[in-house]
């Protein structure tokens, strides 16, 4: 993100203004133990700069902050980073507080990442927390998505492991992707089932996430997420309440 890159992307004829989703796990000692170069160098300082360049260029950026049990007291700290912005270039600023797949569990570490969101929020920064009440498709499950590993090895989620078993297709020497059956099965599962068709949360549900659904091996079953019939109704609930507290129908 030097001046060079943002001035060149800037001059690009293209419809909308390029968005980044830049990632952060937790604040400068948290994050550097597990994102850093080959010689060992935290990567926090170059990203948290990065950002900063791209808003104060009028790019927006979605900062995903990934939380766990461990590293959520530390996400304060992100927020102290962004305190030179001024409040036009902070409407750039999309922050997505999202759990760690393997810590999702941990009511805790989500309970604590509500209250910093609303911190966050005060502080003028466009906050994406609780996507359950308004669930988009992902980005993966879009047909022509690609995720390409530098060994040319295709994946449709970011979320797993590289791993040979796990990919989904391979770039050919021409430029287009071979898929494999892998990437064939999530396409079935992308949609839900029957069940999901019919059930009342289904249009801000989706059904879930298509890795969950290909983990789990069950497509058929009554709920992909195991949410019972009091769980949705609380979700409606709450969706409503979200609604009518920031009157508006969005994150």
């Amino acid at each position: 993100m030097t001046d060079d890159v943002i001035n060149d992307l800037l001059s690009l004829e293209l419809n909308n203004t390029p968005l980044f989703q830049i990632t952060l796990d937790g604040n400068r000692k948290e994050h550097n133990k597990v994102k850093f170069t080959k010689n060992g160098r935290g990567t926090y300082d170059i990203i948290i700069n990065n950002i900063k360049n791209a808003l104060k260029a009028g790019i927006p950026i979605n900062n995903r902050l990934n939380y766990t049990q461990k590293n959520i007291d530390s996400l304060i700290d992100v927020l102290d980073e962004y305190s030179e912005l001024t409040k036009e270039e902070r409407k750039n600023l999309f922050v997505d507080f999202q759990q760690v797949w393997q810590d999702a569990s941990n009511q805790s570490a989500r309970n604590k990442a509500l209250k910093l969101a609303s911190l966050y929020r005060i502080h003028s920064c466009q906050v994406r927390m609780d996507k359950r009440l308004n669930r988009g498709r992902c980005n993966n499950d879009m047909e022509n998505q690609a995720t390409i590993n530098y060994n040319g090895l295709v994946y449709k989620c970011t979320a797993i492991d590289f791993k040979s078993d796990n990919a989904e297709g391979k770039l050919k020497d021409d430029g287009t992707i071979e898929w494999n059956n892998r990437c064939s099965r999530r396409m079935e599962y992308r949609f839900g089932n029957s069940n999901c068709h019919s059930c009342k949360i289904f249009p801000i549900c989706h059904g879930g996430c298509s890795q969950v659904m290909m983990d789990g091996g069950n497509i058929n079953s009554a709920c992909l997420l195991g949410y019972s019939e009091d769980d949705k109704n609380d979700i409606i609930k709450k969706r409503i309440e979200y609604i009518l507290e920031n009157r508006k129908a969005v994150y």
